[in-house]
């Protein structure tokens, strides 16, 4: 066991937290119980640089224990998020309603939400397997529809169909464009 600037020996425990609460912005707060008949009160939780969580109810911690000081330093809700012994290498960031971000040992990585995705970034760059992708998308009933469209105008009635028609070559430039400046 280690020993603290007192002299004191400090030890590591298990814990449940019931609630977590918030001060000051960013510094959370968590009561739980810790050893048979312990009973922990407003006490801190650090977590990792970068990782900002708000454990539910329930959730395992591992505390460190110094003296009087008590600091749950990780946290775990067992059975939550997905199932990683199969994916060795592979880390995962996830919620108590199962929406992960997983990143595999290969690169590869899966969103899993039943909402939009919103990624907010003044440049986004996509691979070059998405031009392949918009192109099989881009279909002549598409490229039709888009060649017809017209939009309102409160002036003049309408505004016309497109000035550029994406016919031939000059569609294929223009989905080519979209996609590498996107």
């Amino acid at each position: 066991m280690a020993r603290n600037h007192n002299g004191e020996r400090g030890m590591m425990m298990r814990g449940i937290i019931q609630s977590v609460s918030w001060l000051s912005g960013k510094l959370r707060r968590f009561s739980g119980t810790g050893l048979p008949g312990q009973t922990i009160r407003n006490r801190e939780i650090v977590q990792h640089w970068g990782c900002s969580t708000n454990p539910p109810e329930g959730c395992h911690c591992i505390m460190l224990k110094s003296g009087n000081s008590i600091v749950s330093i990780a946290e775990d809700f067992p059975g939550s998020g997905p199932e990683l012994n199969a994916l060795g290498g592979a880390a995962c960031l996830w919620s108590d309603a199962d929406h992960y971000v997983l990143v595999k040992q290969d690169g590869s990585i899966v969103v899993k939400t039943d909402q939009s995705v919103t990624v907010e970034s003044e440049d986004i760059r996509l691979g070059s397997g998405v031009e392949l992708l918009i192109k099989k998308m881009v279909t002549q009933e598409f490229l039709t529809a888009y060649n017809a469209h017209i939009h309102p105008d409160p002036v003049s009635g309408f505004s016309g169909v497109p000035t550029v028609l994406l016919v031939g070559p000059a569609a294929e430039a223009v989905i080519t464009q979209k996609t590498r400046s996107a």
